[in-house]
């Protein structure tokens, strides 16, 4: 890790601060947290924030060139600025022009402004959102969305219900609780951490200092209407499609993206994941009717067709083994069977491209009046198969 200098500062907080963040900026140094020596909790603190420190001593790989890019691709307001690191900054430097991010936590679905209820999260937490994983904004996110679209009011003890945070040697995540599962997410971001920018607001809810304190992870106390919640919100996000897969389209119909929908183009983002609470990825009406459209059609096809003599309408109304009979005669010989089969005797090879349509008459009515000429038993039972399915 670089050696410290004045645009460096880390905070250092004991486990009696696990209430509320009293701090007002992001500028508070350890230099003067206490007169006396460090407690040895303090000191254990002061260690592990060193080597989360030093896990994000790396350059930024973002360019000038590409903030613009950034912008756009994310749907910054102008009103926000963005700045490459200087040499020598790292996410956890206090001179800096804003709050640090990591442009994955922007692919995952962080957004400007930021949720209310972000902030009070990060505020609560008393940590720089700098610290916090990709796959963490990306549960966050979701989390506000699924809640928008089934019409629950989002709270931080909901959220914290459903999942709680964890500290690592290199940050801070968060992985849902022990009662149920979310799948899907990418497994890792590798190179998050060289991914960073400087993006200044107007102002924020919450400090940018860094600090390693203990997790204390015990469940929110919830009312039954609040438990209940709980519950249906588990169940969703479970199976929410846009833990894997987070498109802008998504957070426009959340409210979590100030895009606007007259911008962006439609045609692009079918098949895009939706909002839970009744909405469902879209389905392909037209490969239903694709497969229904010919069995409707196939009574007109064959009123068109001459009226077959009486023992054929008695054969068609009788089991479909009277059907295989008659096909198999094809097969065996032409001859004698001009009673059952009038048009085909003695010019079999005129009607053969007819005789497919022989089983578009069966009760089942779902054959197809179009299909390619059959030239064996084999692949007449393989069609008579594909059309019972």
């Amino acid at each position: 890790m670089t050696s410290s200098d004045s645009s460096t500062s880390v905070r250092v907080v004991s486990p009696s601060e696990s209430g509320e963040s009293s701090h007002s900026g992001p500028g508070v140094s350890s230099s003067g947290a206490s007169s006396g020596p460090p407690s040895p909790v303090d000191a254990r603190v002061q260690r592990d924030l060193e080597v989360m420190m030093s896990h994000h001593d790396l350059d930024s790989a973002v360019t000038e060139g590409s903030l613009a890019a950034i912008r756009a691709r994310y749907s910054i307001p102008a009103e926000y600025g963005l700045y490459v690191p200087e040499p020598g900054q790292r996410p956890y430097s206090l001179d800096v022009p804003g709050m640090c991010i990591s442009v994955d936590a922007l692919e995952a679905g962080l957004r400007f402004p930021l949720h209310p209820l972000i902030e009070e999260c990060l505020k609560r937490w008393r940590i720089s959102p700098s610290q916090v994983a990709p796959n963490s904004w990306r549960y966050l996110v979701v989390f506000l969305g699924e809640c928008r679209g089934a019409g629950i009011i989002p709270t931080r003890d909901l959220f914290m219900a459903c999942f709680r945070l964890c500290k690592s040697r290199g940050g801070y995540y968060l992985t849902a609780r022990v009662d149920f599962r979310v799948s899907e997410a990418p497994s890792s971001n590798k190179g998050w951490k060289s991914r960073y920018l400087y993006v200044s607001g107007l102002g924020w809810g919450f400090g940018f200092s860094w600090s390693a304190h203990p997790i204390r992870n015990a469940p929110p106390y919830l009312s039954e209407e609040e438990a209940v919640l709980v519950g249906r919100l588990k169940g969703i996000l479970s199976s929410s499609c846009a833990i894997k897969e987070m498109t802008e389209l998504w957070l426009v119909e959340a409210g979590l993206s100030p895009a606007s929908k007259d911008r962006m183009d439609f045609g692009d983002l079918r098949g895009m994941p939706r909002v839970a609470g009744g909405w469902a990825p879209p389905s392909r009406p037209s490969a239903r009717e694709a497969s229904s459209s010919p069995a409707r059609e196939a009574p007109r096809a064959s009123a068109k067709r001459p009226a077959p003599p009486p023992t054929e309408r008695a054969g068609a109304t009788g089991k479909p083994v009277k059907r295989v009979k008659v096909l198999s005669r094809k097969h065996k010989s032409p001859v004698g069977e001009g009673g059952s089969r009038p048009r085909s005797k003695g010019k079999e090879p005129a009607a053969s491209p007819a005789r497919p349509q022989a089983p578009a008459e069966s009760e089942e009515g779902a054959a197809s009046p179009v299909h390619e000429r059959l030239r064996s038993m084999k692949d007449l039972l393989r069609t008579k198969v594909y059309k019972g399915d």
